[in-house]
């Protein structure tokens, strides 16, 4: 499993990339296909200013698995929040995925 984790418009602290390997590691244990090395997950995190402050940062997760790609995408106010929102929207993915394949 390969984790790639790319900033644009802001710089990520260290702390923001391990709380996102943290996190992104989490979503590995979901499935043992999720652990192949042909899977990858690209987490973008985008920053845009807008007028509501709590909409400012964007986080895309891609998950590239075998056979399918899942993805998540979420708005917050810190990095942290965005990340957290994305990851809750992934992991339903991720369950119809493994429900999937189990039954073949």
């Amino acid at each position: 499993m390969q984790i790639h984790t790319q900033a644009h418009g802001l710089k990520l602290t260290e702390e923001d990339r391990e709380y996102i390997d943290m996190k992104m590691e989490k979503i590995t244990t979901l499935s043992k296909r999720l652990k192949d090395d042909s899977s990858e997950i690209r987490v973008d995190i985008y920053h845009s200013p807008t007028k509501a402050s709590d909409d400012e940062i964007r986080c895309t997760i891609t998950l590239h698995i075998p056979k399918n790609t899942l993805r998540a995408e979420s708005h917050g106010s810190k990095v942290h929040e965005a990340l957290d929102l994305a990851k809750q929207k992934l992991i339903p993915q991720i369950e119809v995925y493994k429900e999937k394949f189990a039954k073949h």
